[in-house]
């Protein structure tokens, strides 16, 4: 026999039932586990019954994108509070320290970067305006204008759409008979069924990631593929990688998948085929250009950036009114200034993934420290008992007040300034007006007055207490308003607000 507790980290309130059928199966699949072996078959339901019951049943229900679980984990693990706003956005943070964030988006993005960034041939256009590297291509409708401007561009060229994203529907090295075929992909990949043909620039891919005006991180995109071992064929790699890829959750895989045609043409472009044996270390891709539908592998370049592309890259997100963003560079070296090397701006990217892959999560502490200042908490003391409790708190507050400019004091029913201006609130209890305090961004530094056993009910919103101070033991009975609580009641409020004392006054 055996028993589970389970601890999670700041639920979301709206998820609740979501949370607690999750986990619920969650134990259940690890008895099922526990009595049976893994082999093939049972791998395979295992994670099957996970993706039916579970993860498609949920994914309708849950408004945040694939880099905010990453943010919130690594949030969670530096002990920054957590507050959900609904729709996917988070407040990280208390009071004057917080910021909100959707996905990697922060409030210093511009609300019109998105209209700017969504749309490649107005990237291409403010980019060109402002004197930086961009691509040249023509925005069209039809197959028929795609082959004009592509004769008059030369070839090959890019086909792609104009307002795309994660690299679908895209094509390079398009020749004359190939034109149209890029076109008709392009084409259903674009909402606004528009189709840019562009001048194709020599070199790879790389993501230089924008935080809060400076390089965070950057990496080379390759196009999924394996590394030699200078012992097994192109082929043989291929497939181990597969078989591997196998025994892994399905939403976790990469999307290799065995030599086909177009695989085939990649190698034949490199004078190899599936049965060379590549040297140790040698990269062999097995798809043009890096994309989400097939994959890709990225290279850890940080190091590599030269200065003046990072320049280039900040500009290029200050132009768009991004406070964070992924600018995408083409150059055949990054090492390199990009005006010696020919490289162009490729994408300006609004809310670009953080924390898709292991390199990009390494950054995601660095991303937060250039956020936020500290861990996002301000100062918290609480004061318990009746009227001397109030009373002290106020005291407290005016000498906080010499330290801090937005010190405000509150209890269940009354909340203030430390300059004595009364804030007029529709919300009566604690834990309420805390939440409303701890989201205003005035509020450097805070007293809570516990007047009554509201903690014993509710609880308050914060999981740290910088001080706890017990001045008397006039609490009162929120079911009676008249009495003082039991002297049980009032030692497990001081405990509960005891357990919560910030020791390590981080």
């Amino acid at each position: 026999a055996w028993h589970a507790r389970v601890r999670l980290p700041c639920p979301d309130a709206s998820f609740k039932s979501i949370t607690i059928k999750t986990s619920n199966r969650a134990l259940s699949l690890a008895v099922w586990a526990a009595e049976n072996p893994p082999d093939a078959v049972r791998r395979n339901r295992f994670f099957k019954t996970i993706q039916d019951d579970v993860l498609t049943p949920n994914r309708g229900n849950t408004a945040f994108g694939r880099s905010t679980l990453e943010i919130l984990k690594v949030a969670h693990a530096e002990q920054i509070p957590i507050l959900s706003l609904g729709r996917g956005i988070y407040q990280l943070g208390w009071g004057a320290q917080s910021k909100i964030i959707d996905r990697s988006s922060t409030p210093g993005d511009s609300a019109l970067a998105p209209r700017i960034t969504g749309d490649k041939s107005a990237t291409t256009r403010v980019l060109a305006m402002a004197g930086l590297p961009f691509p040249i291509n023509r925005s069209v409708k039809t197959s028929e204008d795609a082959l004009k401007h592509a004769q008059q561009l030369g070839w090959p060229v890019v086909i792609k759409p104009a307002d795309g994203e994660r690299g679908e529907g895209v094509t390079v090295d398009v020749s004359e008979e190939e034109l149209h075929g890029a076109f008709e992909k392009a084409l259903n990949a674009s909402k606004n069924q528009t189709v840019l043909v562009e001048q194709q620039v020599e070199g790879v891919c790389h993501r230089i990631f924008i935080a809060g005006g400076d390089l965070l991180y950057a990496v080379k995109r390759l196009p999924i593929g394996v590394y030699g071992d200078s012992q097994r064929t192109v082929a043989d790699l291929v497939s181990d990688a597969y078989k591997k890829e196998q025994n892994r959750p399905p939403w976790m895989r990469t999307p290799i998948k065995a030599i086909d045609s177009e695989a085939r043409a990649v190698l034949w472009s490199m004078d190899i085929d599936e049965l060379s044996i590549p040297e140790e270390g040698y990269f062999v891709p097995l798809r043009r250009i890096e994309t989400t539908a097939s994959g890709g592998v990225d290279v850890d370049v940080t190091a590599d950036v030269h200065p003046e592309n990072i320049q280039i890259a900040v500009e290029a997100a200050h132009l768009m009114g991004l406070e964070v963003a992924g600018v995408d560079l083409i150059t055949t070296d990054i090492s390199r200034p990009w005006y010696e090397s020919n490289a162009v701006v490729n994408e300006v990217n609004y809310a670009p993934l953080l924390g898709g892959g292991t390199i990009s999560r390494q950054h995601i502490s660095a991303y937060l420290e250039r956020l936020l200042r500290g861990n996002g908490r301000i100062p918290v003391e609480v004061f318990i008992g009746g009227e001397a409790a109030l009373s002290a708190a106020q005291k407290r507050g005016t000498e906080l007040a010499k330290k801090y400019s937005g010190v405000t004091i509150t209890s269940a029913t009354h909340t203030q300034l430390a300059n004595g201006r009364v804030i007029p609130m529709p919300l009566s209890g604690l834990g309420f007006r805390t939440q409303a305090l701890i989201m205003r961004q005035y509020v450097d530094a805070l007293v809570l007055v516990v007047q009554d056993d509201e903690v014993l009910e509710r609880g308050l919103p914060l999981d740290f207490y910088d001080e706890i101070v017990h001045v008397d033991d006039q609490v009162r009975s929120r079911n009676t308003d008249q009495h003082n609580v039991s002297a049980d009641r009032l030692h497990a409020i001081v405990t509960i607000l005891e357990r919560r004392k910030n020791k390590d006054k981080k």
